[in-house]
């Protein structure tokens, strides 16, 4: 992201979106939870945390989880759809099967199955191409709607 950043290609404001944040915590969260089976929860995913958004945002990743700290505290509405849609992106790019009845899953799904999507270098599985359709529905088309 960082090189992304540096040819201007994240909006102004990205990293103090509350759905960005939401969104990119909810990913940290998930992912760390696959990486280890599950093992790690609360203070080791706050940590982790941490240096994600220290390595991704190229600012103190601290000052970053605080304020991601104050947005879950309050359950602010815009943080907790971040999260909700990293949850169902990621959790469809690893078939699990956690969201099977979720409106937009099941869009995702059908809009794949019927339509003819390219594997780019290799077969790619309905789950892969469905999130591709999550993760432009539920966060790219949101933050573009967002921060322009």
């Amino acid at each position: 992201m960082n090189a992304v950043a540096a040819s201007n290609g994240l909006p102004l404001g990205f990293w103090n979106d509350e759905f960005v944040l939401g969104y990119m915590f909810g990913a940290t969260g998930i992912f760390a939870r696959i990486a280890t089976d599950g093992s790690m929860s609360g203070p080791e995913i706050g940590e982790t945390a941490i240096q994600v958004f220290s390595e991704l945002s190229g600012s103190d990743g601290l000052a970053v989880a605080k304020r991601v700290g104050l947005l879950m505290q309050g359950q602010n509405a815009d943080f907790m759809k971040g999260v909700s849609a990293a949850d169902r992106i990621i959790s469809v790019a690893y078939g699990l099967k956690d969201h099977e009845a979720d409106p937009d899953v099941k869009l995702a799904r059908s809009t794949v199955a019927n339509a003819n999507f390219p594997d780019f270098g290799g077969e790619s599985t309905l789950d892969a191409k469905a999130s591709s359709v999550l993760q432009m529905a539920l966060f790219l088309d949101v933050v573009r709607e967002r921060l322009g």
